[in-house]
Parts: C-alpha cells; sequence; structure tokens
C-alpha cells in the first residue's frame, strides 16, 4: 500500500502493485484498491474484496485470501487462474472458463453439474500440444455459477474473457433450434449462447462440452469432411468414434448412429450424440499452437460476443 510522505506519483501513471491498474474511487484512497481482473485487491489488509471463483479447490483458506498469505513468494496474475496459461517449468497449457447460467431453466446445482462435466469431458482426452517444439499436456479448469436476477448491462459490460454467459431454458418455442453459442466464423470463439435444458442435464449428455468447444474456437468444419448429398453435413464414416466437435447431423460409423441399422442419412441414421468423446483432434483444433503466450505467459481463447438473451414471446 501506499505510505503517507513515502510515495510520489506524477498523476498519469495508474498502475501499482504486481503491475496492476489503481482503482482510487472504491475507497477514495490512492492506492487502495487494485483490479486484478477477476477480483479487486486491497493492499492494506492484504485481502481480494470478493470470494474466490474456485474456493472450492482451496478449503484450508479463506475465500478472500491472497497469494497464500506470502506476497513475496507468490503471485497471482488475474485473481484465478488465466484464460489460457503455460507453465513452461510443469509443460502444461491451463484453460480457465467461468459458466454463469441465467434463465427460467437454470439453477445453482445445473450450473455446478455443467461445468464439471464440460471439464471432466475435456480432461479425459489427456490432450497434448506442441509449442516452441515441446511438447506440453493441456489441462481444463471449468467453474459454474447461477446467476438468477443477471442484468442485460452485467453481460454487455462484461471485460472478463473467463466468464460465459449462457442462457437456459425448457425445450419450448423461447429457444427455435438447438443449444448454440454466439460466435461467427471463423473459430472467433464466444463466451455466450443460448442452452436447451433437455439437451444438457441428466447423464451421458455431450451438448454442454460440444458447445463449450465452439466457445473457445472449434468449428464443425474442423473435422469430417462435406457431405457428398449436403455440403452442410459433415461425414465422419470410416474414422472410428466421433469427436466432441461433430455436430449431430454428421454421418458416422453404424455403431455411432442413433439406429445402428438405418441407412445413412435417413431418420437415425446420423450421429448419436452420446457417443462423442473429446479426443486429440479435439485439441488441435482448438490452435493452441498458435497462440501468443508472450505477455505473462497468457493468451485468450476466444472472443467476448457478450450477448444477452432476451425470453422470446410465445
Amino acid at each position: 500500500m501506499t505510505m503517507p510522505g513515502r510515495t510520489f506519483n506524477g498523476g498519469d501513471y495508474r498502475y501499482g502493485f504486481n503491475g496492476k491498474e489503481m482503482d482510487n474511487e472504491i475507497k477514495s484512497i490512492d492506492g487502495s484498491s487494485y483490479d486484478f481482473g477477476a477480483r479487486m485487491y486491497d493492499p492494506r489488509v492484504g485481502r481480494f474484496l470478493s470470494r474466490d471463483p474456485k474456493e472450492r479447490s482451496y478449503p484450508d483458506q479463506s475465500p478472500y485470501n491472497a497469494f497464500n498469505d506470502n506476497p513475496i513468494l507468490y503471485a497471482d496474475p488475474t485473481g484465478k487462474s488465466g484464460e489460457a496459461t503455460i507453465d513452461k517449468q510443469a509443460h502444461t497449457i491451463t484453460i480457465t472458463s467461468h459458466i454463469i447460467m441465467y434463465g427460467g431453466a437454470a439453477s445453482p446445482e445445473l450450473a455446478t453439474s455443467t461445468a464439471q462435466s464440460i471439464q471432466d469431458q475435456w480432461n479425459a482426452a489427456c490432450g497434448t500440444v506442441m509449442v516452441g517444439g515441446e511438447t506440453y499436456d493441456v489441462v481444463f479448469e471449468v467453474t459454474g455459477e447461477y446467476r438468477e436476477n443477471l442484468a442485460m448491462s452485467d453481460v454487455l459490460n462484461n471485460k472478463d474473457i473467463k466468464n460465459n454467459y449462457i442462457r437456459v431454458e425448457e425445450e419450448t418455442n423461447l429457444i427455435t433450434k438447438g443449444s448454440y453459442m454466439d460466435g461467427s466464423k471463423p473459430k472467433t470463439g464466444a463466451n455466450s449462447g443460448f442452452w436447451k435444458l433437455a439437451e444438457i442435464e441428466g447423464e451421458n449428455t455431450t451438448t454442454e462440452a460440444h458447445e463449450y468447444g465452439h466457445g473457445v474456437g472449434q468449428e464443425h468444419e474442423d473435422f469430417g469432411v462435406p457431405d457428398t448429398e449436403n455440403p452442410n453435413r459433415r461425414d465422419y464414416r470410416g474414422n472410428g468414434s466421433p469427436p466432441m466437435g461433430l455436430p449431430r447431423s454428421s454421418l458416422v460409423d453404424p455403431e455411432y448412429q442413433r439406429n445402428p441399422t438405418a441407412a445413412p442419412r435417413v431418420d437415425g441414421g446420423t450421429l448419436k450424440s452420446s457417443t462423442r468423446t473429446v479426443k486429440q483432434e479435439d485439441i488441435d483444433a482448438l490452435g493452441l499452437d498458435k497462440l501468443d503466450f508472450s505477455k505473462n505467459g497468457k493468451a485468450d481463447v476466444g472472443t467476448k460476443t457478450n450477448k444477452y438473451h432476451k425470453v422470446r414471446a410465445n
């Protein structure tokens, strides 16, 4: 913290501890609050002003704790893990996302279970990526929360690319097509979307992990080839088990169809979504090897679409 009579500030420089921007309007005291991205930090008490979004991972510490109570030895670049963080010593790249659910069918339990499902399915691939001629393990850390009174302004003014705003509704005319993310091509990713409850609740669902892939940069075109009869449909036949990025309408080997005895393209002759699993080719489609980690070992994955979805009238 700043000390009276022992600091100097020319007035134009807004940064301080850990290189973070000061926000002196919160408490009207210079150097009393620093913006760490995920949370605000008060150096006078050595604590963050809000709870750690990953507090469950650290049950032995206060959720307001900072730097393991040792700011000399430890750093906390963003107030939680970054978007995509490279650790050259451990040879890992960690992708961190936070799912914020709202809408008539959302709930705290659904937000937590969906985030866990996404994390488990993407980590099950034990994916790797080559960066600078060296192999890195790819790890996903996904958390979730429910915000009953989420305001449109909260979404529109969001500055944290890790926040993913997902409206969840029953499978009614509130949503006219299947679950989707708001990103546009090519590979822009998205941090907002509209998901159907029926497609993400229960066991063996893969829609949540599939849509998450779109959010971090995947496109359907990354997998298989165009169908000869319908170029908008993907043909993955002859390649074995389907990857997570494959759309529902895809042609697959019979054992992965909704009806294994059905002819391709007819009812039941396309992908059964529950047979999808995250594979190395899903990891490859994220383009992690092309990210620029030169800024504090971090890089953005996807973009901030920041779209708030209103409920459409009947």
